[in-house]
């Protein structure tokens, strides 16, 4: 009796032991990045009690998207001095970190996040299927508000409209309607301006026939709004360990080290997320996307129905204050190696063999 309850203690362990060695190698797939994300946010002069919108709009907790990324942690120090805090939601469902504060003469808030990101082989985020369908019924809508329907001096909403109407009946799909809306752009004459600032509103952007990544994306997902697909814009970082963007004026300052910001287009059909990426691809704007192909990219927010200007601005808690915003991004590691990995679950297996044996050894005992 002894001996059977010996053995089944054996079996219980190494059970356990081979179940958490597994869990820890497979917690993030073979070949992911970790990138520590520093955001700082400091405000000379003046005083006052800092707005809401510092902290949803300035300081976002990464998300964590299953199959595409994680957020494994997140630190908020104010004044070098490490505080609690709660976490709110805005209304397009981003996540951001809050606490109440009051400063006078000088305020630096840090938030410090630790992010795991899938490799490119091994995300099931996104999806790019040739056969997804129109939906049976419109999604979405083109928001009410002057940035989704702005009307230039020579384009107007109504032109949209036609753009859209035109092109979604030559489509026998959805993937088929974002190649048309991609190639439309560039026969017109469109180009790519690889610049750094605010985004422009749909119509504008096709009548100045130029623009960053944002314009394009915003443009994108205004014209699957129109058709009634739900959309939205991703706002990313490009990991570049060389990377250096900065915006000056008299009163704030943007500084991103270690990666190039990005936005992109993504539509969703019955939960199926497809990105479009118009700016940043392998040679496809859908197959080729950056958030597809590149292992270095982190998503940070998403632009549903609001201005993407919103998350752009910075924040000051007066007017007496002069605010800067320092963005910071660093490879931390990497995940385990496909060898090491390789050689832990040989020694398990190993391990497992020799508990065996000692069982058999016990029992002939």
């Amino acid at each position: 009796m002894v001996l059977k309850q010996r053995k089944r203690t054996a079996i219980y362990i190494g059970v356990i032991v081979l179940g958490l060695s597994i869990s820890i190698v497979g917690a993030a797939p073979i070949g992911s990045n970790t990138y520590i994300i520093k955001t700082s946010y400091i405000v000379n002069g003046g005083s006052g009690q800092l707005p809401l919108e510092v902290f949803s709009h300035n300081l976002h907790l990464v998300p964590s998207l299953q199959g595409f990324q994680e957020r494994v942690s997140a630190k908020l120090y104010v004044d070098s001095r490490e505080v609690n805090f709660s976490i709110g939601i805005d209304e397009e469902g981003n996540e951001y970190p809050f606490v109440s504060l009051s400063y006078a003469g000088r305020l630096n808030i840090t938030l410090v996040q630790r992010v795991v990101v899938y490799p490119a082989s091994a995300r099931g985020f996104f999806k790019t299927a040739d056969n997804l369908p129109w939906p049976l019924r419109p999604e979405d809508e083109l928001p009410r508000n002057g940035f989704w329907r702005c009307n230039g001096t020579k384009i107007n909403l109504p032109y949209l409209e036609n753009v859209s109407k035109t092109l979604s009946m030559q489509s026998a799909s959805p993937i088929e309607y974002a190649e048309k809306i991609v190639s439309w752009l560039k026969n017109r004459g469109v180009k790519y301006d690889n610049s750094f600032g605010g985004v422009v509103c749909p119509s504008r952007f096709l009548e100045q026939a130029s623009g960053a990544c944002g314009d394009y994306a915003s443009f994108i997902a205004a014209l699957f709004k129109i058709r009634g697909v739900k959309s939205y814009v991703f706002y990313a970082l490009v990991y570049d360990a060389k990377a250096l963007v900065t915006s000056n004026s008299t009163n704030y300052s943007f500084v991103t080290r270690g990666a190039y910001p990005h936005m992109f287009t993504v539509i969703d059909i019955d939960g199926k997320r497809v990105p479009i990426d118009a700016t940043a691809n392998t040679g496809d704007p859908i197959k080729g996307a950056s958030a597809v192909a590149l292992d270095n990219v982190v998503i940070l927010y998403k632009v549903m129905n609001r201005d993407p200007n919103d998350y752009l601005i910075l924040y000051a808690p007066n007017n007496d204050a002069k605010v800067s915003l320092i963005v910071e991004i660093i490879q931390a590691n990497t995940s385990t190696p496909m060898l090491d990995t390789e050689i832990l679950l040989g020694l398990l297996a190993i391990a497992l063999v020799l508990i065996s044996k000692r069982w058999d050894t016990v029992e002939e005992d």
